[in-house]
């Protein structure tokens, strides 16, 4: 996981799957609720129209929410929306980003490469970039788990 600038955070993780099920657990609301729960938080809701213009939500009960609109979408290869945190308290800086999800792949194994992009400043990507190894470590075991069955 690197930076490439002060307000450019870009984590990215290979993966023992092909890139369809790689995508699947990240679009897929049942499957995310399972394995992404950033400051432990249990994802309640998802809503996540795929589509240019279309909307996405996620809901962590009281605790925070954080939507989005989808500005570019090639289906199963490259995903780019807004990433907007609503926090109740400012826990870590409330923001507004972009986000640019690549799945890359073939065969067996794939990449999963994130851009989130609009930082205020390089203080602020700290916390993300702890949550982001967080994330895509669980998404690993969620992906070995449920090759495994």
């Amino acid at each position: 996981m690197d930076t490439n600038d002060n307000t450019t955070l870009h984590p990215a993780e290979e993966f023992p799957v092909s890139k369809e099920p790689l995508y699947k657990a990240w679009t897929e609301p049942g499957q995310l609720k399972q394995w992404w729960k950033p400051m432990e938080k249990q994802l309640e809701d998802v809503q996540n129209d795929i589509r240019v213009g279309g909307k996405v939500v996620y809901r962590f009960s009281e605790a925070f929410t954080i939507n989005g609109e989808y500005k570019k979408v090639k289906e199963g290869d490259t995903l780019v929306y807004t990433w907007i945190w609503n926090l109740p308290e400012e826990v870590v800086h409330k923001g507004d980003y972009l986000l640019t999800i690549k799945f890359n792949g073939n065969g067996n194994s794939s990449t999963l490469d994130v851009t989130q992009e609009d930082f205020m400043d390089e203080h602020a990507i700290q916390p993300h970039k702890n949550g982001w190894q967080a994330s895509l470590n669980d998404l690993e075991n969620y992906l070995q788990n449920e090759i495994g069955k």
